[in-house]
């Protein structure tokens, strides 16, 4: 490689900062393990580790804020934009030189050490005063950029400020989200009661960061049970958590509408998320009945009372379906007995219709993967129903197609076709060996019929 003049290095600096966390981490293993002596290389070699500490660092001072980052889309929660943390780690080293020097001899962020997570604590503090005081033009622009919306500069200094509590509570989140403990119930309502000293959003930011950074949203109200001590829906819907309350019932209401909606011609992707939904909606409403004490004629308990019944009708208009959708994906010929006509064998003249294939796939899917809902709201006696119907039909279908198979009396590849969706249906309703297990013995058919 040619001499890098200070122009060149430069120009890599530059690139360097443009690029991607992930980017420039890749790019730090892969020239740690080049031993060459070329000064070029050992030049861009420094560059790349010392901008991938930095990252480091400024990952490590930011993280108990990193959820809101990049909010999830499932249920909205407070957030910042997403180029935040850069521009604050530049704010930040150059208000405070001094930080830079205690970044370069500090020892890794990951080590643990109490020095380091002073240091930690030390850029939070830093970027809040200088966040609060637009101390210099650069913080002054990430203001306004936060001010776009409401409060957004106030709410991440306060925020900022309480990153020592934050550090520890996310730490200790998953420990009280494990059952009701009078000590786990102690230690949360202290952490609450320190962070709520920091300002006057402080308590409602603390539990925002909180409700942002668990991993299933509902979660959000165990924590907030074992500060109020299980209150009222009337009393949490008038407390300044409440906007936390509403967007939760806001998640039902979207995950009701998408079992309502959802396209069975999506198949069985469809069928998997119209499932997600019902189960994400359950989970939701069992939060609330169990860790608040819910009122029929409450704020919140009428509305999860009409929450329940739409969960209900929705799944039982879609599991209604099943029977028909099926009759439509493995036809019948009708037979005319007496008079009256009958189902008769398999109508195998025809390969499967993909669209009714696509169908029964997604509601299948449905039925299988609402389990958990249905255990807990009231449609499990007609899903019950419905997988025996679905279960003795199937099987009934499959031996027809076999026999059919051994006395040759269906065109192979057509009756394979068929087969093939049966096993997979018949894998939804009772379980994936199942599906195997009709797979081997269309193989051992067609090879008899061969």
């Amino acid at each position: 490689m040619g001499d890098l003049n200070e122009a060149r290095l430069l120009a890599v600096r530059t690139l360097l900062q443009r690029a991607p966390d992930f980017a420039v981490q890749s790019l730090s293993s892969l020239l740690a393990t080049d031993r060459s002596d070329d000064n070029s290389i050992r030049r861009v070699r420094e560059l790349v580790s010392a901008e991938a500490r930095d990252r480091r660092f400024r990952s490590a001072a930011f993280e108990p804020l990193a959820a809101l980052w990049s909010p999830r889309s499932a249920v909205p929660c407070l957030s910042f934009p997403s180029k935040t943390p850069s521009l604050l780690w530049q704010a930040v080293k150059d208000y405070e030189p001094s930080l830079r020097d205690q970044i370069a001899t500090a020892a890794e962020p990951s080590s643990g050490r109490r020095e380091t997570l002073a240091l930690l604590d030390d850029i939070c503090a830093a970027a809040a005063d200088g966040l609060a005081q637009r101390a210099t033009p650069a913080f002054a622009a990430l203001a306004d950029l936060l001010d776009a919306r409401p409060k957004g500069c106030s709410r991440l200094a306060t925020l900022l400020t309480m990153a020592p509590d934050l550090r520890e509570s996310i730490a200790r989140a998953p420990i009280w989200l494990g059952g009701v403990d009078p000590d786990h119930a102690a230690a949360l309502r202290i952490a609450f009661r320190s962070a709520s000293e920091k300002g006057p959003e402080a308590g409602f930011l603390y539990m925002e960061l909180l409700f942002a950074s668990i991993e299933q949203p509902a979660f959000i109200l165990r924590l907030v049970s074992m500060i109020m001590d299980r209150p009222s829906d009337r009393f949490l819907a008038a407390s300044e958590l409440r906007t936390i309350g509403e967007r939760l019932l806001d998640a039902i209401d979207r995950h009701v509408g998408a079992i309502k909606d959802f396209d069975p011609a999506r198949g069985l992707e469809g069928g998997v998320a119209a499932a997600a939904a019902s189960d994400a909606a359950t989970l939701i409403i069992t939060e609330f009945e169990t860790h608040l004490a819910m009122s029929r004629e409450g704020v919140w308990g009428a509305r999860i009372v009409q929450q329940r019944q739409a969960l209900t009708l929705a799944m039982e208009m879609r599991l209604r379906e099943v029977e028909a959708a099926t009759s439509a994906a493995l036809p019948l010929r009708t037979v005319r007995v007496n008079g009256k006509f009958l189902r008769g064998p398999p109508s195998l003249s025809e390969p499967p219709d993909r669209a009714a294939v696509d169908k029964v796939m997604a509601l299948t899917a449905l039925l299988s993967g609402c389990r958990t809902a249905a255990l807990v709201t009231g449609f499990g006696a007609l899903r019950t129903k419905v997988l025996e119907t679905q279960d003795k039909a199937l099987d009934s279908y499959i031996q027809d197609v076999l026999d059919m198979l051994h006395r040759r009396q269906a065109p192979a590849e057509i009756a394979r076709a068929y087969l093939d969706v049966a096993a997979e249906l018949f894998g939804l309703v009772r379980e994936p060996k199942a599906a195997e297990l009709v797979r081997r013995r269309t193989v051992a058919a067609l090879s008899t019929a061969a």
